[in-house]
């Protein structure tokens, strides 16, 4: 078998998990394997940022853990997301072959980071024709880099194809040079 990377070098890997898949990006509740001093300095900088953690988070992470059918509901979220990914694949297809953007689909998650392959760089202004046509977008700029990918969640599309085509359609035609 082949080593995990924390068992090659413990000092330096660090796991980080979330339940914010399953309950919402607003739970903020997960779990951190990491050096001692790491844990530490990352629970001063989190107490500095929040005051706290909410009652409400650590509850409803609780009840949620505690569902004797989470398997279950694990298993038909995951379908349903497998579904809507498709169903993103599906209307991204037209753009990437014409090759105005090329993505790569992930092995876990509700997001694809789509690169937008324009002849320049985009500005933070031009990721304002994706809330025009309300998609949602996390910036490759929130990232610390600038070379025109976006973050698309496909866990909260439209259900109209049509719709969801025609907001695509006029972000690609604004974007492509």
């Amino acid at each position: 078998s082949i080593p995990t990377l924390k068992q090659l070098d413990p000092n330096n890997v660090i796991y980080i998990g979330s339940l914010s898949e399953f309950s919402g990006a607003d739970t903020r509740i997960g779990w951190l394997i990491a050096p001692p001093a790491i844990v530490t300095r990352l629970s001063e900088i989190r107490q500095e940022m929040e005051s706290g953690i909410s009652i409400f988070s650590q509850y409803l992470a609780t009840q949620l853990l505690s569902q004797p059918n989470l398997a279950d509901l694990v298993a038909q979220q995951q379908h349903q997301l497998a579904h809507a990914r498709q169903r993103l694949l599906r209307l991204l297809a037209p753009f990437v072959a014409q090759g105005q953007l090329a993505y790569q689909i992930p092995t876990l998650g509700n997001t694809l980071w789509l690169h937008i392959l324009t002849k320049s760089t985009m500005t933070r202004a031009d990721y304002q024709v994706f809330l025009d046509q309300q998609l949602l977008v996390l910036p490759d700029f929130l990232f610390g880099c600038h070379s025109n990918h976006v973050r698309l969640s496909y866990s909260q599309l439209p259900a109209d194809d049509t719709l969801l085509k025609q907001r695509l359609q006029a972000v690609m035609a604004q974007l492509i040079d």
